[in-house]
């Protein structure tokens, strides 16, 4: 389902039409990775049935969940890299990582506060561009070998 997905978004049939093999790959990378984080959040969180076919639509945006009055976004990223987020535009985030052999880690629930406080600054893409939004990597995440450990 999500190469078609890719091939809708992309206007084309199959791989082998693209132009540019490395961008199409990348892109599709990409989508899988975004596609893949959402699925598994509705899935964790028991919401209906996956949409495929609002995913099919080039103009998607991801929805925001709101739960008890408290708006979160998804931000997905994929093992190896950190997440890269513009802590001014976001109030609560729940991270979702995605592994290449499709094993899917869920974060808890992270507030402006502790995304400010486990964050690093990074450069802007263009440096000379003043219109450009902070940037930040988000590199507190700790690991819990078992739940004994929240406690």
């Amino acid at each position: 389902m999500i190469q078609e997905c890719a091939f809708a978004h992309l206007n084309v049939r199959d791989m082998g039409m693209l132009r540019d093999k490395f961008d199409g790959q990348r892109y599709f990378d990409t989508l899988r990775e975004d596609i893949i984080s959402e699925f598994a959040f509705e899935k964790y969180i028991n919401l209906e049935k996956f949409d495929w076919q609002r995913r099919e639509k080039k103009s998607y945006r991801r929805k925001y969940y709101e739960f008890n009055g408290v708006t979160i976004e998804l931000v997905s990223f994929n093992i190896g890299t950190t997440p890269k987020i513009n802590p001014s535009k976001i109030d609560n985030v729940v991270f979702v990582c995605v592994k290449p052999d499709l094993r899917v880690y869920i974060s808890g629930l992270a507030n402006k506060d502790l995304i400010i406080s486990r964050s690093i600054p990074i450069k802007p893409y263009f440096p000379l561009n003043p219109g450009l939004q902070e940037i930040k990597e988000f590199t507190g995440f700790i690991l819990f070998k078992n739940l004994d450990e929240l406690c």
